[in-house]
């Protein structure tokens, strides 16, 4: 699989990783051998997982498909 070993002054941090059906990112603000990208048979588990909420989801795209109605929609005329 596609793996980033991560390093933070030297130090390697993790190995993180992703398997076939998946997308893997990295943002640096400084870039000196910082993170390699590698392939790996086995990478680290995550130190912890956040689960999605399906009420916020719904609520933040409700709010959303409000502001670009408002945006888009012409005002009616009588």
């Amino acid at each position: 699989m596609i793996a980033f070993d991560v390093f933070l002054n030297r130090k390697k941090l993790a190995r993180a990783g992703v398997g076939s059906d998946g997308v893997l990112t990295a943002i640096t603000t400084w870039v000196r051998r910082t993170i390699k990208v590698i392939t790996a048979e086995r990478v680290d588990e995550p130190r912890r997982r956040v689960a999605e909420d399906p009420k916020s989801i719904e609520r933040s795209q409700r709010l959303y498909y409000q502001h670009l109605k408002r945006k888009f929609e012409k005002p009616r005329t009588k």
